[in-house]
Order: structure tokens, then sequence, then C-alpha cells
């Protein structure tokens, strides 16, 4: 039997539905990346929000479509957040939650031999151990994701996501170690640490923190480049910053995730920090790091936000240059403070201060982008399309060159000439 799965949401589901698929391959399962001759189908799941929701209704049914025979296992955030909710959907043979997704094979084994439809979804608990089952192969990529961390403890009035991951946990330094062997024994080169509050690595630990980890990663032979994923922009320390500003391999591309550039709204939304200490943190990396890039979210429509809410908030977005934004009109999650917060915003609403935001994101991009022209980069080759060749700069630009050898896996310094939309274009210099 064949399985294929379908990944949604962020880059902690994407390593997870890497280490599944090592775990049913060593149980002698088929992991097939063609839809069309699957018979087994998995669904790792995100509820940020309502609309991450519809794209599994989605999806489920794309999958009846394709083989109303099919086997399909619902699991990740939608059912660990909403168990409740688990009953009533449709065409789903197996659902569990991210407490129980590594036990999937079992539960698919389990279907297989009666036939039963299983809901098993159990509740987080407290003091509970970093799950320490590592990835030994890679698929199709020189980069490889790394969760160090899980859990969230800072709730956030409009976040459902520490209903859904539950406790702070760490990945011990050892088995962090042993796991970027692996991949970089499997051909990468590049590790991206990620989680789901990755900021409070080690916070379970005694006197460990990301700098650990970052240490103990670039002590594994065959690691060329190091990228970290979202941070909270209040927990990076300007020592971290500046150790960081000192390694070659260190990727300066830094994901502080926003929400909104107004501090009335960031105290309603529960946020901990304010824009000014935000800024602080932003200058402080230009000011000891070449050429890096900003990335952000940022989410409109927030209740209670006034239209001089919104110019603030666009008005501070504007300001810092951003390399590149993820825009979100606000949606209401059940179990969230902000869900029941007066003042709720029409989705008309939110639909125009999205569209007004994604304008001003866009210049942004553009503006930075433009300024890469000219520039040498270095870019980790990944993909090749009749001689195009893609791949990330250091500062996570997206770059294509045209070339007449297989350089996918390989860094190549390139001379940046234009750019087109979301992407560099460049020529290949050594």
């Amino acid at each position: 039997m064949k399985i294929f799965f379908f990944t949604l949401g962020c880059k902690v589901n994407q390593y997870e539905t890497t280490l599944l698929k090592n775990i049913f391959i060593s149980k002698n399962f088929e992991v097939t990346e063609n839809i069309q001759e699957a018979n087994i189908f998995i669904i790792n799941s995100c509820t940020v929000t309502a609309t991450s929701d519809k794209k599994v209704n989605k999806l489920i049914n794309k999958i009846k479509n394709v083989n109303r025979n099919a086997i399909v296992a619902l699991t990740g955030c939608l059912p660990q957040a909403f168990p409740e909710k688990m009953e009533y959907v449709k065409n789903v043979d197996i659902i569990t939650g991210n407490t129980n997704k590594l036990k999937l094979p079992e539960l698919l084994e389990e279907f297989i031999k009666n036939k039963t439809r299983n809901i098993y979804v159990e509740a987080h608990k407290k003091n509970v151990n970093f799950d320490n089952t590592i990835i030994k192969k890679v698929f199709k990529t020189p980069r490889a994701f790394i969760k160090i961390q899980d859990g969230c403890d800072r709730f956030c009035t409009y976040c459902i996501i520490p209903k859904a991951r539950g406790f702070i946990t760490s990945k011990p330094l050892n088995i962090l170690k042993q796991e970027v062997q692996n991949v970089c024994e499997n051909g990468c080169c590049e590790v991206v640490l990620t989680g789901i509050n990755l900021s409070c690595y080690g916070k379970d630990f005694e006197n460990i923190n990301i700098i650990d980890a970052i240490k103990t990663v670039l002590s594994v032979k065959g690691v060329e480049r190091l990228r970290l994923s979202s941070l909270e922009p209040n927990l990076l320390k300007k020592d971290d910053i500046l150790f960081l500003s000192k390694e070659e391999r260190f990727c300066p591309q830094f994901h502080f995730s926003l929400q909104s550039g107004c501090n009335s709204v960031l105290k309603r939304m529960g946020r901990h920090y304010n824009k000014n200490e935000y800024i602080e943190n932003v200058k402080f990396i230009f000011k000891h790091f070449s050429n890096p890039s900003i990335t952000t979210d940022i989410i409109v429509g927030f209740p209670g936000e006034t239209n001089q809410e919104f110019e603030e908030s666009l008005h501070f977005v504007e300001r810092i240059g951003f390399s590149r934004i993820h825009i979100f009109p606000y949606s209401k999650r059940p179990g969230t403070k902000a869900a029941n917060m007066p003042n709720q915003i029409p989705s008309e609403i939110k639909k125009e201060r999205a569209k007004i935001m994604s304008n001003a994101a866009k210049k942004s991009t553009e503006k930075f982008l433009k300024n890469q022209q000219n520039k040498i980069l270095q870019v980790l080759f990944e993909t090749n399309s009749e001689g195009i060749y893609k791949g990330y700069s250091k500062n996570y630009c997206l770059v294509k060159v045209k070339f007449n050898s297989n350089i996918c896996g390989k860094i190549k310094n390139v001379k940046i000439t234009n750019f087109e939309k979301q992407y560099l274009i460049g020529t290949i210099i050594d």
C-alpha cells in the first residue's frame, strides 16, 4: 500500500511529516509522491486560522475524488485543538492529534485489520519529555528542518496554538547532534532549527538556551549553513545577536512575528513587547549584520482595531523595510480570549485592510529585492527545471539562474542582475 502526505501549516509540521515518512518506511510502508497511485492519504493539519480548517475539508473531498476507496487519516493541530468537532468530520477513517501523531503507523495497521473508524485524540500532559524519535533520511532537498522545541506558554489572546501544541518541551542536545549528523550524512548542508516557540528552547532545562542548540548544530561536520525559523522579537537578546553576527555559517534572516505595529493592539493581543522594543532589535541587527533580512506576520482587523490603529500599524510596517510579510485577516478561534472580545471587525473591512497591507508588503519586498541588485549572494540551489535552477540566498531571497550543469545541493556565488515579483535573477560567478 502506498501513502501520500498532505502537509499544511508551519515548518514544524513539515518536519513532522518527514519524521512520519521515516517511521512508515521503517515499518515497510511505501511513501509516494504520486497522488494517483496512492491508496492511503495522511493529512497533517494546521488550525491557526479558520481558512486552515477549510483547507482540510477541501483536501478530504479532493482525496475522495481521486480514490473513493482510499484510507484517510487526519492528524495534527486541528484534531488536537478541537477534538469535540471530530465526530462530525466525514470521509476520514483515522483521526488523531499531535500527542499521538507518531503512533499513526500502529493506528493505520489496526484500521487495515478491523476496518473500524478510530478517533484517538489524547490531551496534552505536563512534564512530558520531548519525543526523541529522530529523522534518519530526508527527501530530495539539501535543506533540513529540525524541530528542537514544541509547545507554547505565551497565550496570546487570538491564538489557539497553546491548546494544539501543549506545554513547552525541548530536544536534548545529544539527540539534536545525532539528528543533525543523520541529515548531513544524507546530503543536507543547511539546517533550519524550528519550533512552536523557538525562542523558548531550553526553558524546561537548566541553563540551556537557543544559543546552546546553535553551537551544537555548528559542531557537526557537514553543516555549511544554519537558519532559524520564527522567533519572538523580545526573546532574542543582544548578546545572542552579537554571537550570531560573528558566525559565518549563520543565515541572517530573522522572522520576528510582529502581528501589529500599534501598541494598543499589541496589548489587546497579549503580546509581550511594544513596537519600540521591536524596532530597537531590528536596528541592532542591521548594525551588526551585512545585508540581513527581516520577515514577519501581520494580523489586520483584530477585535476593536480602529481606523487610526490600523493606519499606525501600516505606517510602522512601511517604516521597517521587511523583505517579506505574511498577512492574515483576524480569524476568530473558539476557546481564545479574542473570540469573545467586543467590537469584532466585519469581514469586508478586514478584507479591505488586508488588501491595503498587502500593497504595502509588495512595495516593501520590491524595495528589498531591488536593493539586492549588483550584490554577490551565496545561494544554495535546490531545484532544476530545464536548466533553470532555483535556490535561496543566506538572507532568504529566492534566486533563479540558468546553468548548463547540475548544481542542486551546491552553494554558489551569484551576481544579482535583476528581480521579478518574489525572486531575484542572477549569474553564477564561481
